[in-house]
């Protein structure tokens, strides 16, 4: 089920895995001048698990090292569209995360993140699954934390992004049946409104509430149609 898959929307931290991604594919160019080493373990796991922006323009500046400064972003968004154009159609990054964290230019569609979901499940981009790793790190989410109707024991695979316009989180969820076989599906949530949020606390709550709602709703189905445990 989809609504509105296609049309770009803020894109938010859920534009982080989409870094890391485009630095696999320069680290799968030239390893030594983009290593995967013990400092960019580190600052994948912040960028990814603790949303930290500083680690974020940290990779647009790798991958862009040899543009212009201000071309950097564009160039992140070239090094993905030249080998997996097929997944990142509507997305568009322009812009680094400024210092206040408020991020508006960079968009994806909802249809870009589940692509890129899939391909993640099914192993299909380079290094793909390291970022599943820090994807599944414990932090806070809207698609299981606080959904009543989706177990906890299920495995969840993450991004959220929020500014004062948007409210979303995109991830994979692993459940299990009663015969202990593991079943796979994705989950997109993207609530974006056009005016800034004045209540930006209350905004979130509601949005991710309305995104926690949805995503029991969507599980329940999965679990009456693969006889899902919880």
């Amino acid at each position: 089920m989809s609504i509105n898959e296609d049309k770009p929307l803020q894109a938010a931290s859920m534009i982080k895995p989409f870094l890391a991604q485009a630095y696999f594919f320069r680290h799968r160019e030239d390893s030594g001048k983009y290593p995967y080493d013990d400092r960019i373990r580190a600052k994948l796991e912040a960028m990814i698990r603790h949303s930290d922006n500083h680690a974020s323009n940290f990779f647009i500046n790798r991958v862009g090292a040899d543009r212009p400064a201000p071309e950097r972003p564009r160039e992140v968004e070239r090094v993905l569209k030249r080998y997996a154009g097929g997944i990142f159609r509507q997305t568009s990054i322009v812009e680094f995360i400024p210092g206040n964290g408020r991020t508006y230019l960079n968009q994806a569609s909802a249809h870009d993140y589940s692509r890129f979901l899939y391909a993640m499940s099914e192993d299909r981009l380079p290094f793909v699954k390291e970022i599943e790793h820090y994807m599944g790190l414990p932090n806070r989410d809207r698609i299981q934390d606080g959904a009543d109707a989706v177990p906890g024991s299920v495995d969840l695979y993450h991004k959220s992004g929020s500014t004062a316009h948007v409210c979303g989180d995109m991830g994979v969820v692993v459940a299990r049946d009663a015969k202990g076989d593991r079943h796979r599906y994705t989950f997109v949530g993207i609530i974006q409104k056009d005016s800034r949020a004045r209540d930006y606390g209350g905004w979130m709550r509601a949005r991710g509430d309305v995104i926690r709602e949805v995503s029991g709703l969507v599980y329940h189905f999965m679990r009456e149609r693969h006889g899902l445990v919880g």
